[in-house]
């Protein structure tokens, strides 16, 4: 399954069209063409705004927005929950530092910034790993507390393999 942005830039380079080309043609600036291939939505004022130069790009290239969408919303819960994707390749993880990381944890029974930057070398790294844990379900920041919930279950479910 890929990504909204892949099928956009695939579709685009298939009619042999640059971003200036299209930009041209559809009055939509370089950058949020940019930003719809890379699925960055920051750049944009609001979702409603998102969504309407997305359908609007899609109307252009001949895509179905609304099949594209579906997809893009089945992608996310795959994220969210940390699964592989359908038809994806063995790799359960592309961040090399998640098994260590995961077994630190397991270890130690508690999440902190400091645990990883003194484990993994750098502040910078150690921000990394704590949102790729987060983002995919490992762990958990409640609300208005400095404290990280484990997800020890699904921990203990992706070492299981290794």
């Amino acid at each position: 399954m890929k990504a909204i942005g892949q099928y956009l830039k695939e579709k685009r380079e298939a009619k042999e069209l640059s971003i200036d080309d299209v930009s041209n043609e559809t009055g939509i600036i370089p950058a949020l063409l940019n930003g719809l291939e890379n699925g960055d939505t920051a750049l944009f004022i609001n979702l409603e705004n998102y969504d309407d130069i997305l359908s609007y790009y899609c109307e252009y290239l001949g895509l179905p927005k609304k099949a594209l969408t579906a997809q893009n919303k089945i992608l996310k819960i795959y994220e969210q929950r940390g699964n592989p994707l359908p038809g994806a390749s063995g790799a359960k993880n592309t961040l090399k530092e998640l098994l260590p990381a995961l077994k630190l944890i397991k270890e130690r029974q508690r999440v902190s910034l400091d645990l990883f930057e003194i484990n993994f070398g750098s502040y910078a790294k150690a921000k990394e790993i704590l949102r790729y844990l987060q983002d995919n379900g490992f762990i958990i920041k409640r609300a208005g507390s400095l404290d990280w919930l484990i997800n020890t279950e699904k921990i203990n479910e992706h070492l299981r393999g290794y």
